[in-house]
């Protein structure tokens, strides 16, 4: 039975927000996993929720590694998801958030692949004119938080985002949210094109839980370009006309022409 999406931030209690502050300064203790650290067979065996910023990832794509944007790329939505499974078991959770400006009313291709794919709670917001990605982040984070209370054994978080930055102040960021999940005993993945990862994951790589996963890597794998996606011209018969000096007669001949 599909479950319900689990409570975005605002619908979180003050205190049960407070109980998610991670002591960043505490790496002993982190890498300790005190009491809840996890043995080699139980890390194998846990179950895994997905998280994926879309936004960051799929316009991230689009950065060639000489630093120019190529906006023909687009993600191959089913490639990423069996990359970051790597051959796992289905995770237990899957949440898909992203955005798209106000004047957007064409169909996405993101929202028909996440809609019909079973398991995924997919958001894609529209932004208001002038205004960022001021909510998908929150609302992803929010997620994030609410699968570390509602889940009582630490598991496998697989989070597809770049983004470690504060959001100026306005609630957790994703980093804040990794931090905590690794507080409580959880296995980390990160899983980033190179162009967009914060300094602040790359930090991490070395620390007990967590992996950093780079998408560029895979690119032929998990991306292709609109160019691609043009059809092939393909030969069809048709009636043509050539001129013999003594007349003129019709025959049938394949030439190449678009679908």
């Amino acid at each position: 039975m599909h479950q319900p999406p689990l409570p975005l931030a605002n619908q979180l209690q003050n205190d049960t927000m407070s109980a998610f502050e991670p002591d960043l300064s505490n790496t002993e203790e982190r890498e300790a996993g005190v009491s809840k650290k996890m043995s080699t067979e139980a890390q194998e065996d846990c179950d895994s929720y997905r998280f994926l910023d879309l936004s960051n990832i799929q316009i991230c794509a689009q950065i060639n590694g000489d630093g120019t944007k190529d906006r023909s790329v687009r993600l191959k939505y089913d490639s990423l998801d069996e990359l970051v499974m790597m051959a796992r078991r289905a995770p237990v959770r899957s949440f898909c958030f992203g955005s798209r400006s106000h004047n957007d009313t064409s169909d996405s291709v993101v929202d028909k692949y996440y809609n019909e794919n079973i398991g995924w709670d997919f958001q894609m917001f529209t932004r208001a004119p002038g205004v960022g990605e001021e909510i998908v982040d929150p609302a992803l984070v929010a997620q994030i938080q609410a699968t570390l209370l509602n889940v009582g054994t630490p598991q496998r978080i697989i989070l597809m985002t770049g983004d470690g930055n504060p959001n100026g102040g306005r609630g957790v960021s994703f980093f804040k949210a990794v931090m905590m999940a690794l507080d409580r005993g959880w296995i980390v993945e990160i899983w980033s094109w190179k162009a967009s990862c914060n300094k602040l994951y790359k930090n991490l790589v070395g620390t007990s839980r967590f992996s950093l996963h780079y998408l560029d890597d895979f690119r032929d794998k998990i991306t292709l370009s609109d160019v691609d996606c043009k059809p092939k011209a393909k030969p069809r018969t048709k009636l043509m006309s050539i001129d013999k000096g003594k007349g003129t007669s019709a025959i049938n001949c394949s030439v190449p022409e678009w679908d």
